[in-house]
């Protein structure tokens, strides 16, 4: 679901090369909390993986992506 909004993007996209550098899970809790709407317990449920670790791949993934767009 959230991999088709990335991969809908624009291939020289800036926006996408920031994503491409993300490791898989980051791209993928950042794309499920700001595309897909989800909270932090719901992706730590798709994920499999206890909250916190799901709270900080989407902050540092945000982090990440903040630099790179800068």
């Amino acid at each position: 679901m959230v991999e088709d909004a990335f991969s809908q993007l624009a291939t020289e996209s800036r926006l996408r090369a920031c994503l491409e550098e993300l490791d898989r899970e980051k791209r993928e809790s950042l794309l499920l909390s700001y595309v897909a709407g989800y909270s932090h317990g719901e992706i730590a449920g798709l994920m499999r993986v206890p909250i916190g670790t799901a709270k900080s791949w989407v902050r540092r993934a945000l982090m990440a992506l903040k630099d790179c767009m800068a």
